[in-house]
């Protein structure tokens, strides 16, 4: 099938290696030409000669071509599979070298040694801009799991998580998150993108852990703009991940349905859905306001539903109705 290879939409997949639009679509018309003169590609990417010239010299000196000796010289496209090859090689080098210069550039910095030669395993980070910065640096080079106690108020709404599928992402949220009015829409679509979500309240810190290497914590839970710790590895990251681990396994797991409605393997099925939808949200631990919000029932609405529930549980408290709805639900057959 023929190309445009004039387009100004043709495809950019050279960008990476430093090679610019115009000078790929230069690259492209050569392969096509195979060879062709400055006059040809002029007129296959309708420039005038002098700047098709200016291109063909700048892919010249990149390997992408080479001229004949005749007069006017030709121009020929180096084999894409050799020369795009080695200017990834190329790029990978001087990737590396940058890898290199860390150590050189942490000696400038606070990260650098102490004089009993061990790096600083806590550092302060001040300002909303410096952690966001941080954390978003965090999340991008994250290479197999993410931990993360949620508490309002939320710090950062923006930060990009786009891991690949190997990536395993858990978060615990407490009753001040879940009741900002609109987390539970949030949970609900990171759940659908693969992170598993859970509620325990309360939760005694807001914090995020990558790899199990790296952890932040925000000194003021209430304060966004308050100093925050980044704590690197040591056997107090180890302690936060035992915490992480041991509120996960007493936590309560939140599910959607495919509709986007709450739901949980302790959903009944005898009593009405409105019915049925509170009394799966108690028996999950939600607080209150989160549920009425979650049901868009009213206070009042809500009141009378759980005045309702605990007659009909006969349960004298809200914990006793919570308990007696989980053995309720669980005990009744799938229809």
């Amino acid at each position: 099938m023929d190309r445009d290879v004039n387009s100004t939409t043709a495809t950019h997949s050279l960008a990476a290696l430093d090679i610019g639009q115009l000078e790929e679509r230069a690259y492209r018309v050569l392969l096509s030409l195979s060879p062709g003169t400055v006059q040809d590609v002029a007129e296959k990417l309708s420039i005038p000669v002098e700047r098709a010239q200016k291109l063909l010299d700048r892919i010249e000196s990149k390997a992408l071509a080479s001229r004949s000796l005749e007069l006017p010289p030709r121009y020929i496209a180096a084999p894409p599979e050799l020369a795009v090859e080695a200017l990834i090689r190329g790029k990978q080098a001087l990737l590396e070298q940058a890898r290199l210069s860390i150590a050189d550039l942490l000696t400038l910095t606070s990260l650098a040694p102490s004089e009993s030669g061990q790096h600083r395993l806590v550092e302060v980070i001040s300002g909303r801009e410096a952690l966001g910065l941080i954390m978003q640096q965090l999340l991008q080079t994250v290479q197999t799991e993410v931990l993360g106690f949620q508490r309002a108020p939320v710090f950062f709404s923006n930060l990009n998580l786009n891991p690949p599928g190997n990536i395993r992402i858990r978060s615990v949220s407490d009753r001040s998150y879940v009741e900002i009015p609109g987390r539970l829409d949030v949970i609900r679509q990171v759940i659908g993108l693969g992170e598993e979500a859970r509620f325990f309240d309360p939760l005694p810190l807001k914090m995020v852990v990558v790899d199990r290497r790296v952890a932040v914590i925000p000194l003021s839970v209430e304060n966004p703009g308050g100093p925050s710790l980044l704590i690197r590895e040591s056997s107090l990251v180890d302690a936060l991940c035992a915490l992480f681990d041991m509120t996960w396994a007493r936590s309560t797991p939140l599910a959607f349905t495919m509709s986007g409605e709450f739901s949980g393997s302790l959903q009944g099925r005898r009593r009405s859905k409105s019915t049925k939808d509170v009394t799966s949200l108690l028996a999950s631990g939600m607080p209150d306001k989160a549920i009425a919000n979650s049901l868009g029932l009213s206070k009042t609405t809500f009141n009378r539903r759980i005045a309702d529930l605990m007659r009909s549980l006969e349960a004298r408290s809200r914990f006793q109705l919570g308990w007696r709805a989980a053995l309720n639900t669980t005990s009744e057959p799938n229809e």
